[in-house]
């Protein structure tokens, strides 16, 4: 919003404020336009945790498949020995998506009236930002 807050008005005027109605609709469609996405998203990847075992690890094996599959890890030093799966930090990564996904879902809940726990989502989100 541009201008003092004696100049705002409902529709466009001489300042070149879009106007009090064009700015919340704006606001209301991009947040439903988010947050149908997201729980799109969120029930995706509902079936990925599901399909992959259940567990971030086993989650985490898959997404990053190409990754640790041609990995050289052997502790000692000899060659040609390979990671059997992902790795701790992958395994984080893939819990975070998690979290922000569900954290995702509970917005959604709780703009569709669901009860939902107290909780810091911004924090969660911002971990994959």
């Amino acid at each position: 919003m541009t201008g003092h807050t004696l100049e705002k008005r409902w529709d466009k005027n001489n300042t070149g404020d879009i106007g009090v109605s064009e700015q919340v609709k704006n606001a209301a469609n991009q947040m439903l336009f988010a947050m149908n996405m997201s729980e799109e998203i969120y029930q995706d990847l509902l079936e990925l945790w599901t399909f992959a075992g259940g567990t971030d690890q086993l989650v985490a094996d898959q997404l990053f498949f190409e990754v640790w599959s041609v990995r050289e890890s052997d502790p000692i030093g000899n060659p040609g020995v390979f990671d059997t799966q992902a790795n701790a930090i992958e395994v984080s990564q893939a819990g975070d998506a998690k979290a922000a996904m569900l954290a995702l879902h509970q917005l959604y809940q709780a703009m569709t009236n669901v009860a939902t726990t107290t909780a810091d989502r911004i924090t969660t989100l911002r971990r994959m930002t």
